[in-house]
């Protein structure tokens, strides 16, 4: 039995070692990658803001399957663009189509 425990015991040990190393690169790699766009920052700070910018909207678009605005008054949603191919935005009043099932744009009708 307590050769059975001490097997266990050292996986364990191992297990949270290879966890703390785990961190620890990834704290590292973070601060590293800060450090560098800290000193793109410092030699041109309106181009590095208006790149984080983008990079931080695409990220956040990417995964949206439509964007809506709201008007001024909240009184509706407005769709104002769809993000995936060969949708159109639902009519107004109408709620947006389950997932899977877009508004396809209309052929053209042949003469």
């Amino acid at each position: 039995m307590i050769p059975r425990a001490g097997g266990e015991a050292k996986q364990s040990i191992a297990e949270a070692e290879g966890y703390a190393t785990e961190r620890i690169n990834m704290a590292e790699g973070e601060a590293a990658r800060f450090l560098a766009i800290l000193n793109e920052y410092r030699l041109v700070p309106e181009v590095t803001r208006q790149r984080l910018y983008i990079e931080a909207m695409r990220e956040m678009l990417g995964q949206a399957s439509g964007l809506y605005v709201v008007d001024s008054e909240l009184k509706n949603l407005i769709p104002w663009l769809p993000l995936k191919p060969g949708e159109n935005p639902p009519p107004p009043g109408q709620s947006s189509p389950p997932p899977g099932e877009g508004n396809s744009i209309p052929e053209e009708p042949t003469p």
